[in-house]
């Protein structure tokens, strides 16, 4: 992804080999050469052009140059790469130093996705919440002092990441508990990972497989129950467990409220999951 991101963005330059400038156009008493070094990122000659005094470096002199080794891995996710170069004499009267300008694209993980616990193997791993960014610093000149004068600009690039399971059914094949990997597009390498857990069996108060009015019933008849005797009367614990649909530690009608809403609402629509309704409410 930030290859491409920042290929869009950069000059496309083409060609290699050094070039000897003829001093045709020039006066019998111009034909001193001068040399006029490329430099690479780490201050190092690049490319060479041995050039006649008086002479002009176009755009065309320029393209010529094969700038595709002016570009680096400087970490997992970061990549600098060529932008143009800096510096270039308009008349070359002396040798000189031509330095390279770049951009650099760092990817970062900025926030994880707000969903960690599932209640339905058949509902698909959220990236809800998810931030991932590049950062393009790019250089744009160079100060007197060395220093490189940069603008810098931001690409939300979370909707194209990709998880390593997209499914609860596939994360929790094995075990109640996984770890989602999160790679950006065309990446082999994870920006970040987290951890998701399965609580198994909510609103299947009588442990049968299926979520019926049933279950509701059960929970309304503790509920009544317990408001009948409340200083006496011990909630029956798979209730408690399986059939506390707002999470609050106690049996209420809310609970029994909530969980036949869910039957009705799953009723009506086969694919509608648990996860869709507690995400709703």
């Amino acid at each position: 992804m930030i290859k491409s991101v920042i290929s869009v963005m950069t000059a496309a330059v083409i060609g290699s080999g050094t070039i000897q400038l003829t001093a045709s156009s020039l006066s019998a008493t111009a034909n001193a050469l001068y040399t006029v070094r490329f430099l690479d990122f780490d201050g190092n000659t690049f490319y060479t052009l041995s050039v006649p005094a008086g002479q002009r470096i176009d755009s065309k002199i320029l393209s010529s140059i094969d700038t595709s080794g002016l570009s680096r891995q400087l970490d997992t996710h970061t990549q600098q790469r060529f932008s143009s170069w800096w510096g270039v004499p308009d008349y070359v009267d002396s040798d000189v130093y031509v330095k390279p300008l770049s951009i650099i694209g760092t990817i970062s993980l900025e926030k994880l996705p707000d969903k960690k616990q599932y209640f339905s193997l058949e509902s698909d791993i959220s990236k809800a919440g998810l931030v991932v960014n590049i950062t393009l610093e790019t250089q744009t000149g160079i100060n007197a002092d060395g220093s490189y004068i940069t603008k810098k600009e931001y690409v939300d690039i979370s909707s194209t990441c990709t998880l390593n399971c997209s499914t609860a059914k596939d994360a929790f094949k094995s075990d109640n508990k996984a770890t989602v990997k999160i790679y950006p597009i065309n990446s082999a390498h994870p920006i970040g990972n987290y951890e998701i857990s399965y609580i198994e069996g909510i609103a299947d108060v009588d442990n049968d497989d299926i979520i019926t009015g049933s279950d509701a019933t059960l929970v309304l008849r503790e509920y009544t129950l317990l408001s009948s005797d409340p200083d006496n009367y011990k909630v029956d614990e798979s209730v408690l467990k399986f059939g506390d649909m707002d999470f609050d530690g106690v049996i209420t009608g809310s609970d029994a409220t909530l969980l036949l809403r869910y039957y009705t609402l799953k009723s009506s629509d086969s694919e509608y999951t648990l996860d869709m309704f507690f995400d709703e409410n």
